[in-house]
């Protein structure tokens, strides 16, 4: 079974909208669903170590997430029946199912599309987006911002040792790590800006103004895959389903 990446963008659109037109009920398989993907299907397995460590670390968050919102929403919203009581603090159903709600379609939004970008190489997305057409420009932009992000974890964690190696008192507790922050915040604007910089004047000097086209950036697809067609017609249902129902109220 093979899935390019229209299809996957196709699957993402079908839970995007499975989270913001259906009851959060329906939101449920579609978690689990890619929950499973990574593992279960070789398309969607994450390309390389660090992807699959986002993917775990995105497994404890989100479980931590839906956990607050679900007991801070049945503490803070006083409808429905009172669920259970712990030290004088009620729960209310009705904050309960606002707190699915919200967790639910948070969490279904964020997995689509880091399971999205964890199984694809960048390199092949800066093609398929220039054969539909988008400016280099553009395309470069979008990728460099997503390599930044990417870097910047690794890039704090550096300066964060070099600041505690030069003495300063990083780790004595929460004063001592706001005031960190700026001493962060500083050289990692610097570096940012200067790496930009000399990653533009390589851009230059390997001719990138030049009116070329990637290689492979042509559109060779050919016809839209079958995947590609399901993943639509739903969502396309789904709509159109949506919006008769709301017709009808």
């Amino acid at each position: 079974m093979r899935f390019g990446i229209p299809d996957k963008l196709s699957l993402v659109l079908l839970a995007w909208t499975f989270a913001f037109l259906l009851p959060w009920e329906y939101g449920v398989p579609g978690i689990v669903l890619f929950l499973i993907l990574p593992f279960a299907c070789r398309p969607f397995a994450p390309v390389s170590d660090q992807a699959r460590k986002y993917l775990r670390r995105f497994f404890v968050y989100a479980t931590l997430l839906a956990s607050v919102l679900v007991l801070s929403n049945g503490l803070l919203i006083p409808q429905g029946p009172v669920r259970f009581t712990i030290v004088h603090l009620s729960f209310y159903q009705g904050g309960f199912i606002f707190g699915l709600t919200v967790s639910v379609r948070l969490i279904l939004l964020s997995l689509s599309i880091l399971v999205f970008f964890t199984s694809i190489h960048f390199p092949d997305f800066a093609r398929y987006l220039e054969s539909l057409g988008l400016p280099r420009s553009l395309v470069s932009i979008l990728l460099l911002t997503l390599f930044f992000l990417e870097q910047l974890p690794h890039r704090i964690r550096q300066i964060f040792t070099a600041q505690e190696a030069r003495g300063a008192p990083v780790r004595a507790g929460l004063i001592a790590r706001s005031r960190a922050f700026f001493l962060i915040l500083s050289p990692l604007v610097l570096s940012s800006i200067v790496e930009s910089v000399e990653r533009g004047v390589a851009l230059e000097l390997r001719g990138y103004n030049r009116p070329t086209t990637m290689p492979g950036s042509a559109n060779t697809s050919g016809a839209a895959g079958f995947w590609r067609y399901v993943f639509l017609a739903l969502s396309v249902l789904i709509v159109g389903l949506s919006i008769y129902r709301w017709l009808l109220n």
